[in-house]
């Protein structure tokens, strides 16, 4: 707005429409948009670092369930006790080792379940106490559990590594009593190391059983 001074119009020095707004009002307006800049931006950091934690783990324990399992070499039937042959088999010895590209497993970590007609065995743990003496001549102790048997290995510890070969000895059994398997049976068993794929092996028992151990299946 011009302003009159000794007769003479004198423009203002800048338009009204465009004169700063100063004041406390104005002081605590700019705070404030700065206090909540700073927690949004607080919260996206907190919030990138959460996901960023879930998807690494995440990442581990897919990898650790694609590429942690193990191979079945063998599955033996021990038909006798104390090793005199009978006509059931008693015993079942598994040989096995690490599957191509798995990290080791430790043998606590092997969880293994067993099938056949009604008798449904499941939470079969490695059990120390056995010790690697085990044999197919062992008395069975009334317990769903197995023992180990080193075949071939890198260290002497409790871990299943690469280049190992190991049998598992199951004496066919929970706290209930034997479950022996006789001619023309069927059977499953399934081998879990905590955190991995879960492996299914069947077989059929001959019809006629003739030797001590048998390898050869119906």
């Amino acid at each position: 707005m011009a302003k009159k001074k000794g007769g003479i119009k004198i423009a203002s020095r800048f338009p009204k429409d465009l004169r700063a707004q100063v004041g406390l009002g104005t002081l605590i307006i700019f705070i404030a948009m700065i206090l909540v800049a700073a927690v949004a931006a607080g919260t996206l950091m907190r919030t990138s670092g959460t996901l960023e934690f879930k998807a690494r783990t995440t990442g581990e324990m897919a990898t650790k369930e694609v590429a942690t399992n193990l191979k079945v070499i063998e599955i033996a039937g021990y038909a006798g006790d104390g090793g005199v042959q009978q006509q059931n088999i008693t015993k079942l010895i598994i040989t096995v080792s690490l599957a191509p590209g798995s990290s080791d497993v430790a043998y606590e970590d092997i969880i293994m379940s067993y099938h056949s007609n009604a008798t449904y065995i499941r939470g079969i743990r490695y059990n120390a106490n056995i010790g690697a003496n085990e044999n197919s001549t062992s008395s069975a102790n009334g317990v769903a559990d197995f023992g180990i048997v080193p075949l071939n290995t890198v260290t002497d510890d409790t871990n299943l590594e690469r280049n190992e070969i190991v049998e598992l000895h199951f004496w066919i059994e929970d706290g209930n009593g034997n479950h022996p398997l006789t001619p023309n049976s069927e059977f499953f068993i399934t081998l879990m190391p905590v955190g991995s794929t879960p492996l299914e092996y069947g077989r059929v028992v001959p019809s006629a059983i003739k030797t001590l151990y048998i390898r050869k299946w119906a």
